[in-house]
């Protein structure tokens, strides 16, 4: 299933750019939660880092990271240099009973 907003979406960050702590919408249904497949297409030359609860992942350019994007509250750090921080990110409404915290695929 589609998540039920923003579901797909490129962002383009640039220096001192960082995405807010926020979770995702998750709709109506209490059994579904938003999950997102995000793939970073360029990477800053520092900062950058996704953090996913309370933890910052140590991610590289080209690398897909999971997030549960509709149960854990998730931000980045801001970015240095001139080169933006590319995102696509794949948003999908999954069964509750899938969750797992791992999100580095």
């Amino acid at each position: 299933m589609e998540a039920p907003q923003n579901a797909d979406w490129v962002g383009i960050q640039w220096e001192n750019a960082f995405v807010e702590p926020h979770l995702d919408d998750n709709g109506n249904n209490k059994n579904y939660y938003t999950r997102r497949y995000n793939i970073l297409v360029s990477y800053p030359e520092e900062g950058g880092q996704p953090i996913y609860g309370n933890e910052i992942l140590e991610v590289k350019e080209r690398m897909m990271w999971r997030c549960d994007a509709g149960l854990i509250e998730h931000s980045s750090i801001p970015n240095k240099g001139k080169i933006p921080r590319i995102n696509l990110s794949f948003g999908f409404l999954m069964p509750i009973k899938t969750t797992t915290k791992k999100s580095l695929l």
